[in-house]
């Protein structure tokens, strides 16, 4: 009988840090499990060449990364190939803001008992990304996140305070949209979020009908808006009521190509990015161990 071999992947800096009793738990469980596997820890932040040359250092068949949405960020733009391996989450991170499109997700089972499922993969400049994207005040809310990095308080109280100091000061941008050569929007924009999954930032309801297997992926862009008017309405948006403002647009495809009118801010799955231009596709599907 032949033991499919497992690459586990963990980022022992997700959700603040892996204490040494999750570590023994998760070699204990693998250890138990009917698969033989290798263990790689992250070395830092972006650690595409010390991925890559672990996962193809052996012949993998499923690929467990235990960490949040940015580690499988990293594993899937390490420039392995993506597509043939079985990928399989431990949600350790922050926001793990992915796996809620997986209902009643339980990663234990997941792995012994679990269904192959096909999830929508998708490409932002060549970059891979499975849950959302999004530009403007969202971006200036993460690269806040990422400046606060030596503060020693949860990653989810440096999200919050990073709104908090974006919400009334954050200046709208310039965007226009187009899918399949025709103009969607032109106008003054607070936010443009891309979303495969329903939820990012710790948990806020972006995109409430979205589905990770449509070959869809939702667009939503919120306006111009007075400060006020933001300050009210960001608890709709947490709880996924945001959607029939009138600030608010919302678009179906599965692509759009974004322009700016100057380099702008963003985020992907957690990651900083800045583009003048952005150039969004359907990027085929990748298969992960589900529970039912």
């Amino acid at each position: 009988m032949i033991v499919p071999k497992l690459a586990l992947i963990i980022n022992p800096k997700s959700g603040g840090g892996v204490n040494e009793e999750k570590l023994i738990y998760l070699k204990d469980f693998f250890v138990d499990s009917p698969y033989s596997f290798e263990i790689y820890y992250t070395q830092k932040p972006k650690d595409f060449k010390g991925i890559k040359d672990f996962i193809e250092s052996d012949v993998f068949k499923i690929l467990a990364i235990a960490g949040g949405d940015g580690t499988m960020s990293e594993v899937l733009n390490s420039g392995i190939d993506v597509k043939q391996y079985l990928w399989h989450v431990i949600p350790i991170g922050t926001g793990n803001d992915f796996v809620r499109m997986f209902k009643k997700y339980d990663w234990q089972k997941a792995m012994l008992y679990g269904f192959e499922k096909k999830v929508d993969l998708w490409s932002l400049n060549g970059d891979y990304f499975l849950n959302a994207l999004g530009f403007g005040f969202d971006g200036a809310v993460a690269a806040d996140t990422h400046k606060n990095v030596a503060i020693a308080w949860p990653h989810k109280w440096k999200y919050y305070l990073a709104i908090i100091n974006n919400i009334l000061t954050f200046k709208e941008f310039e965007a226009e949209v187009f899918s399949k050569g025709q103009r969607m929007y032109s106008s003054s924009t607070f936010m443009l979020t891309l979303a495969n999954g329903a939820f990012f930032g710790n948990g806020f309801n972006i995109a409430p009908n979205a589905q990770v297997d449509d070959h869809l992926l939702n667009l939503y862009i919120i306006k111009k808006i007075s400060g006020l008017k933001r300050i009210v309405n960001i608890q709709k948006a947490k709880k996924g009521k945001h959607t029939s403002l009138s600030v608010v647009k919302h678009f179906q495809e599965n692509s759009f190509e974004i322009q700016f009118n100057s380099k702008v801010s963003g985020q992907i799955d957690g990651e900083l990015v800045r583009f003048r231009k952005a150039f969004i596709s359907h990027a085929g599907s990748i298969t992960f161990l589900l529970n039912k």
